[in-house]
């Protein structure tokens, strides 16, 4: 394959054109040269190339509004929110480990992972994000496979993410309130339902609810952190329990889901302003929260109360009755149960607008019509996906009623770990196969850089899906479960179908392909036509590289 175009203009760093081939139409594309790379000019056949790339095509992006503070809260409260839920950490491992761990993990698992969604997004900005990665990465070799991984794994998760907080929700009321089985079910079943109702009538009310979910979850932290400083005592943070001791199935999957989400950046990357500049300043402002978000917390609990066997979630409304004067002992303990509860429901709130929205979008790519046709609708009147919201609240329902906050977070950890692995893949693999491609955030490392850098994520990950599945006879086969149905339909679609999950950036290698066609027929007119017809394949890249 070679390639002939229409008019003349030299080949810029970046031009965006349409690709057409001779029985198909590709769509836009963008013909890309690393300034590093070694120069196309003087490959055979490149510079009738070069005189005939057509001078005026626009390429169509979402707005660039989102800037560096903007992209760190959106990540804040999509990622940390809050020190709720990380009491089990400390009760799981001990004081020492549990202080070391939060102080540690952040930059050797979250900070890797941010640079990698970094990368990513930089070298292929698109909302359609991982999954836009993954297609690219893997090209035509199990393409379909691993991009089925990824949506699929991104659907578990994203349900039961959701199903985690109705019972973080549950943990934190009866640290206030007693309540017994059926109440504490009949409680879950209102949050539920009320998340519902919400979703239903709008994302404009779920915009409403968001909004104020940082001041909310983060104010009873700050007060607990600066009335507990003078009650700070170092001596209270060493102890160590026996190996014996240590739940290291509660301790993996509770860090790793306190650490998890910063790749959902991906999803917004084409409306980051200075994408070079921007996705490393807020991810590096993100690991500094999370590390500090957690650490305070747990140094000033620690401290004002060393009975570390008894942190499980929900613990800090207990703690905050030791802090400070009468008035804010009085007062924290209320301003902590309603942040949990706040948080919790604004979290359930905001996830079910965002997977429903996912449920909504796959029920659009028809892949079973018959079974996704009844989700591919939108309410008539409040023009929101309602079938996709009542199945995704009837699925969410029944996980938290039937498993608690630990097994929750386990399942969710053990699914979300897989994908991690998938989109490590995902970084290393565009770095072999296009190395040329333009990456405005480029981790600053080679391949074996990028390989050592990436290892301390695998073991983590491998480690938490191997540990965190054991955490109970339960999540054992539910995490057996969904690897066994992953596996199974991956193969099966990857086997039957005859179009790609979602039209998706292809990547041409131009050079090779010039010099095969020279190879095969020097003089034989180039068969691919660039031209700025609309086409079916959105996105392709055309890059130097003789990797592939």
């Amino acid at each position: 394959m070679s390639a002939s175009i229409n008019r003349s203009s030299p080949i810029t760093k970046t031009t965006a054109l349409n690709l057409q081939g001779d029985s198909e139409s590709y769509g836009t594309i963008v013909v890309v040269q690393d300034p590093d790379s070694k120069p196309l000019v003087g490959t055979p056949g490149i510079e009738k190339l070069q005189e005939e790339v057509p001078q005026k095509v626009e390429l169509v992006k979402p707005k660039q509004c989102i800037g560096t503070l903007r992209l760190f809260a959106i990540l804040f409260v999509a990622c940390i929110g809050g020190a709720y839920g990380v009491e089990d950490v400390v009760g799981s491992v001990g004081p020492l480990l549990a202080i070391i761990f939060i102080t540690v993990l952040p930059w050797l698992v979250q900070f890797p992972m941010c640079m990698l969604t970094a990368e990513l997004s930089s070298a292929l900005p698109s909302n359609a994000g991982m999954i836009q990665w993954t297609t690219t990465a893997f090209h035509k070799k199990g393409s379909r496979f691993f991009t089925f991984q990824i949506i699929f794994s991104s659907i578990v998760t994203s349900i039961t993410d959701n199903a985690v907080y109705p019972a973080l929700f549950v943990d934190y009321v009866t640290e206030m309130i007693p309540l017994n089985g059926w109440e504490k079910a009949t409680v879950k079943t209102g949050v539920v339902v009320l998340a519902v109702a919400l979703n239903i009538v709008g994302v404009d009310i779920v915009g409403v609810v968001a909004l104020g979910l940082l001041v909310v979850v983060l104010s009873p932290f700050i007060v607990m952190v600066v009335f507990g400083a003078p009650q700070l005592d170092p001596t209270t943070w060493g102890e160590v329990p026996k190996f014996v001791q240590m739940d290291w199935a509660v301790f993996f999957p509770l860090i790793f889901w306190n650490l998890n989400g910063a790749d959902g950046a991906g999803n917004i990357s084409e409306e980051v302003v200075d994408a070079e500049k921007s996705f490393p300043r807020a991810m590096l402002l993100l690991t500094t929260g999370a590390m500090l978000t957690y650490l305070l917390p747990v140094l000033v609990g620690l401290s004002v109360d060393p009975n570390w066997q008894n942190w499980s979630d929900g613990y800090f409304v207990t703690i905050c009755e030791q802090i400070g004067p009468s008035w804010i002992r009085a007062a924290l303990p209320w301003m902590m149960f309603v942040g949990g509860m706040i948080s919790s429901f604004g979290y359930l709130v905001t996830l079910m607008c965002t997977t429903s929205r996912l449920f909504y979008g796959i029920a659009q790519l028809h892949i079973i019509p018959y079974v996704f046709k009844p989700f591919d609708r939108l309410n008539s009147k409040l023009k929101t996906p309602d079938t996709c919201i009542l199945l995704n609240g009837g699925v969410v329902l029944i996980l938290t009623l039937f498993l608690d906050f630990e097994e929750l977070v386990a399942v969710d950890c053990v699914v979300y770990a897989y994908r991690l692995i998938i989109e490590i893949a995902c970084l290393l693999l565009m770095r072999w196969r296009y190395p040329n491609l333009p990456r405005p955030m480029k981790i600053p490392l080679g391949q074996r850089g990028l390989t050592a850098m990436c290892t301390i994520p695998l073991i983590f990950c491998t480690m938490t899906m191997i540990i965190g599945s054991t955490a109970s006879g339960t999540t054992l086969f539910l995490s057996l479960l969904f690897f066994v149905l992953s596996a199974l339909l991956g193969l099966l679609y990857q086997l039957i179908s005859k179009q790609e999950l979602l039209k998706l950036p292809e990547i041409i290698d131009i050079q090779a392909a010039i010099k095969e066609e020279n190879t095969n027929n020097a003089s034989e007119t180039p068969s691919l036509t660039l031209t700025d017809s609309s086409g079916t394949l959105n996105n392709v890249v055309v890059t130097d590289n003789s990797n592939l």
